[in-house]
């Protein structure tokens, strides 16, 4: 038996016995899902920066400037449908697919935005070891996110919080990369923990092997960060035995691994 090469992942270029390595193809798809959860924010949001008010917030007609183009680059054509449908294009291409239906300039927008979405998510393990420009699709989807973070301001940033005294336990080139943590909440039903140092992530399914690592419950006030909740609530779900209190009756503590939000907001 062959026993694989060692390599270097096209995206995050660590050793990889694989074209991809599992955590960047992993990174790809939460970027893919969040950008098609951010595209109501980004309409939302220019509706706010092109309606005028009144000193009571209420809405007295169109605003011609300023506005935000940011937000009107990512939503006009070329924008994010039109870079995510060639990518799409190109998959298909690539598989041997048929091309999209001629329908799709007379679908709306949103359609297009979830129909292409859910194709290159599907298609995502496929395209992590077999595209030969996976690298340059997930530099580009990754900036994409980034723009329409940016694009977010503010919005965003309120649902970015750091995740308490914790480091990244990340090794990198040998040494630990000791980053400081945060949780994402801008899709509260798919919130992740990453690292902006070496830019790791956790999806909730990965969060236990993340506490395994950190090799340390956290604090009530720790999970309510995380959760956007006020710490009374975490320590009710202890009482109701959604969590287990690792700590003291004074001092309780979770495990990074009960945290998921499908099973404790059930």
């Amino acid at each position: 038996m062959v026993e694989p090469q060692p390599t270097a992942c096209v995206v995050c270029h660590k050793p990889s016995t694989q074209q991809t390595c599992p955590r960047c193809a992993s990174r790809v798809r939460t970027n893919l899902h969040t950008i098609a959860t951010s595209y109501v924010q980004l309409e939302v949001e220019l509706v706010a920066s092109t309606s005028a008010t009144d000193d009571s917030g209420r809405p007295t007609g169109p605003r011609t400037l300023p506005c935000s183009l940011d937000i009107l680059n990512l939503l006009q054509a070329g924008g994010i449908v039109t870079i995510l449908e060639s990518w799409e294009d190109d998959f298909r291409s690539h598989r041997g697919f048929t091309a999209p239906t001629p329908t799709r300039n007379r679908m709306g927008t949103h359609t297009r935005l979830t129909t292409t979405t859910h194709f290159l998510i599907a298609n995502t393990d496929w395209a992590a070891q077999d595209h030969p420009a996976f690298g340059s699709f997930a530099d580009e989807i990754r900036d994409l996110r980034t723009n329409i973070d940016h694009a977010l301001g503010t919005a965003a940033e309120r649902t970015r919080r750091p995740l308490g005294r914790f480091r990244c336990p990340i090794d990198t080139n040998g040494q630990t990369c000791d980053g400081r943590l945060y949780i994402d909440l801008l899709d509260p039903a798919n919130p992740y923990i990453y690292c902006r140092t070496c830019q790791a992530q956790w999806e909730p399914a990965g969060w236990h092997l993340l506490g395994a690592a950190l090799a340390k419950p956290i604090t009530t006030k720790e999970a309510a960060t995380i959760f956007g909740v006020h710490e009374r609530t975490i320590r009710k779900w202890i009482d109701m035995g959604r969590l287990t209190n690792h700590g003291t009756d004074r001092a309780a503590r979770v495990s990074l691994a009960e945290l998921q939000p499908d099973r404790i907001l059930a």
